[in-house]
């Protein structure tokens, strides 16, 4: 069975249940694709705390300051652009680039 669906208005197309297969898949992709490497390089950078101090001549506090950062701002970013977000996209707005 075909169905043609008509859509009546900019909001309509910009709306993700209309969004196509393929462009659901690729953003979920790449949401996926960034997690993955925001998580190994957290867990990476634990690793090197027993030999980083020394290698990189900082003090203990310093290192564990620059790790903290990383992870304070990994999870507070969201909870700051959720309510970014859901404004921005409720407003209709065109992009040009080039």
């Amino acid at each position: 069975m075909l169905s043609i669906v008509r859509l009546r208005s900019h909001a309509e197309i910009q709306n993700p249940f209309n969004y196509t297969l393929l462009r659901k898949s690729v953003i979920l992709f790449t949401a996926c694709l960034i997690t993955l490497l925001t998580a190994i390089n957290c867990t990476s950078t634990a690793i090197i705390s027993n030999w980083g101090i020394d290698y990189f001549g900082v003090s203990r506090e310093q290192f564990l300051v620059s790790q903290t950062v990383l992870m304070v701002t990994i999870a507070f970013t969201p909870m700051l652009l959720a309510p970014v977000s859901e404004a921005v996209s409720l407003c209709p707005s065109d992009m040009v680039g080039h």
